[in-house]
């Protein structure tokens, strides 16, 4: 049964420390620490829930902010591509309309200057084919700078989806750091109340930590292969066929 101290003739026991005439003594299981006893079992057994909970409720934040934030790039994705899908669509049907009602307007003048002419003349007919083909470079010069700015705007925005992955990363990287370090401090802290009891107390102090440990992995470790799995996901989202401006 540990024993308290007696300094300078004055007792130093603590307020649930039994007192025998001159010697603080404390119950079993108990040690006498910083002028009290203490129950180093329900201290433990305290501090152990404190830390699995903080744990739980770790792995449960960052799979809520996984599947937030994977639905999120889902969603922005599919917008990206339907708003896409839908300029292109619209800026085909400006063209065909403007260029046609100019191709047809050159047509019928075309045809009105052959009726009037009696010979056909070979350098009118130049004129006419040359004036044919600029509007066709013009069409295309007009389709292949738009289609450029379709390219541009894909990747801006491929590139804000990749920023705010890496964010995501980096946030929950941190958590994990700062868990780790609480838990080490937490360790430290047992350590020390526990440097005074048994060995065979010392040996379930180590069990309960590696097993602690492993939990900590494990969750690392499903939330790196949930990460990976998404990235794989989106990038054949991507690359399906039929997707148009990526």
């Amino acid at each position: 049964m540990p024993l308290g101290i007696v300094s300078n003739g004055q007792q130093v026991c603590g307020a649930k420390a039994d007192f025998n005439g001159s010697i603080c003594m404390c119950c079993e299981q108990s040690i006498f620490y910083n002028g009290e006893c203490i129950n180093v079992l329900q201290q433990f057994s305290e501090v152990k829930q404190q830390i699995e909970y903080s744990v739980q409720n770790l792995g449960d934040y960052i799979s809520q902010m996984h599947s937030k934030r994977q639905m999120q790039l889902i969603q922005q994705n599919f917008s990206l591509v339907s708003s896409l899908q839908y300029l292109h669509a619209n800026f085909s049907k400006h063209l065909d309309s403007k260029f046609k009602s100019q191709i047809q307007q050159i047509e019928n003048e075309s045809e009105s200057l052959m009726s009037r002419l009696s010979q056909n003349s070979s350098d009118n007919i130049q004129v006419l084919h040359t004036n044919l083909n600029q509007i066709q470079s013009e069409f295309n010069e007009t389709a292949l700078q738009f289609e450029k700015r379709l390219i541009q705007n894909a990747s801006v925005l491929r590139n804000q989806l990749n920023f705010d992955v890496n964010q995501l990363q980096q946030r929950i990287g941190t958590d994990l750091l700062n868990s780790n370090q609480t838990i080490l401090n937490n360790s430290v802290i047992i350590g020390q109340m526990m440097n005074q009891s048994k060995t065979q107390f010392n040996q379930k102090l180590n069990h309960s930590n590696l097993l602690l440990q492993n939990k900590i992995n494990q969750s690392q470790l499903n939330f790196n292969n949930q990460l990976t799995n998404s990235t794989i996901n989106q990038h054949r989202c991507e690359t399906k066929p039929g997707s148009h401006g990526i």
